[in-house]
C-alpha cells in the first residue's frame, strides 16, 4: 500500500513538475490566461513551488529534505536565468516567491525536527511535557 502511494505521488509530482516547467516558458500572452484565476504573479509562483515541493517530499521519501530543497531551488534559478531566451523577463522577485513556497513546506518540517531534537520525543502532544511523556504520568483523553 505504501509503495502504491509513493508511485501515485511520483506521478503527481511529474505532472506538476512538467506543468510548472512548461508554464514557465510560455510567452506572456499565452500565460496571461492564468491571471484570471490568480491575479498576483508572485502568488502563482509561491503556490506552484509549494505544491511541487509538497509532492516531492511524498514522492521521494528516502531523499533528504535538504537535497530536494536544493534541487528545486536550482531548477527555479535555472528557469529564471533561461526565461529571457524564451521571450520572458528575468525577475529576481519570482525567485524569491519560489523560495518562499519551498520554505513554507520545509520550515514546519525543520521546526518539528528541532522540537524532536530538543525534547527527545516524536510525540506531538503539546499539552504534555516531555518528562510526563517519558514517565507515563499523564492522562490521555
Amino acid at each position: 500500500m505504501k509503495s502504491q502511494l509513493v508511485w501515485l505521488a511520483r506521478l503527481a509530482f511529474i505532472v506538476a513538475f512538467l506543468g510548472l516547467n512548461i508554464l514557465s516558458f510560455l510567452s506572456p500572452d499565452q500565460a496571461s490566461s492564468l491571471d484570471d484565476f490568480i491575479p498576483w504573479d508572485k502568488a502563482e509562483h509561491f503556490i506552484a513551488y509549494y505544491v511541487v515541493a509538497s509532492l516531492a517530499l511524498v514522492a521521494f521519501p528516502r531523499v533528504p529534505t535538504a537535497v530536494l530543497f536544493i534541487l528545486l531551488f536550482t531548477q527555479s534559478a535555472l528557469i529564471e536565468a533561461l526565461q529571457p531566451y524564451f521571450g520572458r523577463g528575468r525577475d529576481v522577485y519570482d525567485l524569491v516567491a519560489n523560495c518562499a513556497g519551498l520554505a513554507a513546506v520545509v520550515a514546519p518540517l525543520c521546526a518539528y525536527k528541532l522540537r524532536w531534537f530538543l525534547t527527545g520525543t516524536r510525540d506531538i502532544d503539546l499539552g504534555v511535557s516531555p518528562h510526563q511523556q517519558q514517565s507515563g504520568t499523564h492522562e490521555r483523553i
